[in-house]
């Protein structure tokens, strides 16, 4: 029974996030990076956004990432990433890992240039 209720919630869960991904509003911000202007959010003067990457590495196609951005200390904490069979952050979801690392961002880069354009269109 509780495996049962587990496969239906896995389920719930895959069609949720897969649904997210295919109504986001992707658009480029940097050398093949995507920024979801839908996803960007404003709260206690950190900046929520996620960001896409596509790739043909490991079998994978594409990668969407969760992040919470300090602007003002050009930090951004990795929360979720989802790692898709096909580019666009389509297809199977083929794994799914929570994080909490913060990293320092470099100027110059695919995700400087991602968390930039999240925090300056930030609410």
């Amino acid at each position: 029974m509780f495996l049962k209720i587990m496969r239906y919630l896995n389920l719930i869960f895959l069609v949720f996030i897969s649904s997210n991904v295919l109504s986001a509003s992707w658009i480029e911000v940097g050398d093949a990076i995507y920024v979801d202007v839908n996803s960007i959010k404003k709260d206690k003067g950190l900046v929520f956004y996620s960001s896409l990457e596509n790739m043909t590495t490991m079998g994978l196609n594409s990668v969407v990432v969760t992040h919470e951005a300090n602007c003002a200390k050009r930090q951004v904490k990795e929360l979720n990433i989802l790692y898709y069979g096909q580019p666009m952050g389509q297809g199977e979801l083929v794994e799914k890992k929570t994080l909490n690392n913060i990293k320092s961002i470099e100027p110059n880069t695919k995700k400087y240039y991602a968390m930039k354009f999240a925090c300056q269109k930030a609410k």
